[in-house]
């Protein structure tokens, strides 16, 4: 099979104007042992990390021989393969732009529903062989690699037909800047412009404050969450001789008018943006119980300095739905989901209430008010909402 790079074809089946990064030296570094990695063969070599069942496995291989039918399609596969695994050979060290794989309009619903997929799986060969140059546990990519079948199952249960929409999702854990040990997901990130955090230098009291220029609502909420603008004040931080003044973000996740005083003889900074942190991530299996998450959260940093000790991270750090304050009163304190919470110092993101309809709904399309509960959880949303109540996702750091 030989690729056609025709530049053009390719802007219209990605609805581009724009040049493509690296295309054309994309283009003349093309392998033609490529082709080996979209084959049945292939699929079969790496599936003791994928686990496919054979209908998947089918269903895979068949995407692949109409991509590799479709020369300008096929050539579109090696450029992403090329400049998100090959080229890089992902210097961790260093940063590279994001390039995201698009979802394709060809017109045959085999590839399009698929493209992303077949660009990841043949990475899997790449990540494996990283890993064994850093000495890390196949078993750690396998299981961080759960994340296939658990959105192609996602992908069938919407839409009724094999495919997959989360390619730009698990191309981090194929370029090895997330890993999953224990229940959670570690991804290396940078700490976002909302906080500054600090520690009190002769005990484990921790504060943070709201960074500069921040919109904040009456109701502590960053201005414009849920698409409601109605600000009351701005942040800001003031530094002098002494210290720093600002103002107090409360743990359950608001800005407070309260102003502090943080004086440099008794705090120091401990967390401030773009520090580098570890983002964690929630995959849908396993146990959500509190002890399973207490250790993830331990063996993650763990394992970052035993295998990657370049990096460093200050915090680990999460923006989920899950740290939505509301959830105590409608879950009690009882609650799996109330005790994660409470591990973390929250804070706000101007975010909405799409993160419930995709993980508590697993429908992004749905309508509170409409919809059919079919949970306790779903029921108690369902009546916040009608009740005239808004859900967001909200942020919080854990100091490692």
């Amino acid at each position: 099979m030989k690729p056609s790079f025709d530049l053009n074809a390719v802007k219209s089946i990605i609805g581009t104007h724009d040049d493509l990064w690296r295309w054309e030296e994309a283009k003349a570094c093309y392998d033609p042992e490529f082709v080996k990695l979209f084959s049945y063969d292939y699929l079969l070599s790496v599936n003791d990390l994928v686990c496919f069942d054979s209908k998947h496995l089918k269903s895979s291989a068949k995407a692949m021989e109409a991509i590799k039918n479709e020369p300008v399609v096929y050539a579109l596969a090696w450029y992403y393969y090329y400049v998100l695994y090959i080229r890089a050979e992902f210097d961790m060290h260093q940063s590279n732009p994001y390039i995201p794989i698009p979802r394709l309009k060809t017109g045959n619903a085999v590839i399009d529903n698929s493209f992303g997929l077949c660009v990841d799986l043949a990475a899997v060969k790449f990540a494996r062989e990283r890993y064994q140059r850093l000495g890390i546990p196949e078993c750690y990519l396998k299981d961080v690699l759960q994340d296939f079948n658990n959105w192609i199952g996602y992908f069938e249960n919407r839409y009724g037909t094999f495919g997959f929409d989360r390619e730009n999702w698990v191309m981090h854990h194929l370029q090895l800047t997330l890993f999953r040990v224990g229940r959670l997901q570690f991804e290396m990130r940078k700490f976002g412009r909302t906080a500054i955090v600090f520690k009190k230098k002769q005990s484990d009291e921790v504060i943070a404050i709201a960074n500069s220029g921040i919109l904040v609502r009456a109701d502590g909420l960053i201005d414009g969450t849920n698409e409601v603008w109605d600000p009351k004040f701005m942040t800001h931080v003031k530094v002098t001789q002494e210290g720093y003044h600002g103002f107090r973000l409360d743990p359950r996740g608001y800005i407070t008018d309260e102003t502090v005083f943080l004086p440099y003889s008794d705090w120091e900074i401990a967390l401030k943006p773009g520090d580098n942190i570890l983002s964690i991530h929630i995959p849908k299996n396993g146990s959500f119980a509190p002890e399973n998450l207490v250790d993830s959260l331990k063996a993650g940093p763990d394992f970052y300095n035993k295998y990657l000790p370049w990096y460093h991270p200050k915090a680990l750090v999460s923006g989920t739905w899950l740290f939505e304050d509301q959830l105590a009163d409608m879950l009690g304190e009882q609650s799996n989901i109330v005790a994660f919470q409470r591990m973390f110092y929250r804070y706000p993101e101007r975010s909405s209430d799409a993160a419930f309809k995709q993980f508590a709904f697993f429908d992004p399309d749905i309508d509170f008010l409409t919809v059919k509960p079919k949970t306790s959880l779903q029921r108690k949303i369902v009546e916040l909402y009608k009740n005239g109540g808004k859900l967001h996702t909200s942020g919080g750091f854990l100091l490692i």
